[in-house]
């Protein structure tokens, strides 16, 4: 799995680790729209649509006001 390899890499390398998979899948569950690639795309590929950007920034904010803290 591409993610555990990620985890453990960042973890090693003291960084922080960004995956948006898992609340890509809760929104998509939720709302049957995907949030990365397009209604076309297979789950993880193509680019993140607008919606999906939403949710990565929500990430992001998160990951910086807890690295700021």
């Amino acid at each position: 799995m591409r993610q555990a390899f990620f985890r453990r890499y960042a973890r090693r390398h003291q960084l922080v680790f960004i995956d948006p998979s898992d609340e890509f899948r809760s929104e998509f569950e939720r709302t049957h729209q995907p949030r990365h690639g397009f209604q076309n795309s297979v789950m993880g590929s193509g680019h993140i649509n607008a919606p999906g950007h939403e949710v990565l920034g929500g990430l992001l904010a998160r990951a910086i006001v807890a690295e700021t803290r």
